[in-house]
């Protein structure tokens, strides 16, 4: 075969490639109609509260500035259990949530524990916050 020829053919392959590239293109895709409803609420979502630990703050610091009771500083630490180990050693940086409200059960029991805790060791999770972290 002539050069030509060829050199014809390789330019009709390209042009039917490219046309068949354009109609792709072109192509429209319907989209389906909506139909029925949607109810939203309008209840607004909660949005969970954070707290930055500082140097030099305990979880009893903490309560006492969000819920005016330093003795109801057990629910801090149940509510954060999964990043805190030792109630007595919290770090500088962690992200601690702090929940807006509790039954008042939940707060009877906070404060007992609170206050009958007794002895504590930094370090060591103490059998009374294990039992604690359990009810």
């Amino acid at each position: 075969m002539s050069i030509k020829i060829k050199l014809f053919r390789k330019q009709i392959l390209f042009f039917i490639i490219v046309l068949f590239l354009k109609s792709c293109s072109s192509l429209s895709v319907g989209y389906g109609s909506i139909e029925g409803t949607v109810s939203f609420s309008k209840k607004p979502i909660p949005q969970k509260k954070y707290h930055i630990v500082k140097v030099y703050e305990s979880l009893w610091k903490i309560s006492s500035k969000y819920y005016n009771n330093p003795l109801l500083w057990p629910l801090l630490y149940k509510m954060n259990s999964d990043r805190i180990y030792d109630a007595d050693l919290i770090f500088p940086g962690q992200n601690l949530l702090v929940a807006d409200k509790f039954t008042k059960s939940e707060k009877a029991k906070a404060i007992k524990h609170a206050m009958s805790r007794g002895m504590w060791i930094i370090g060591y999770q103490e059998e009374k916050d294990q039992k604690f972290l359990l009810d």
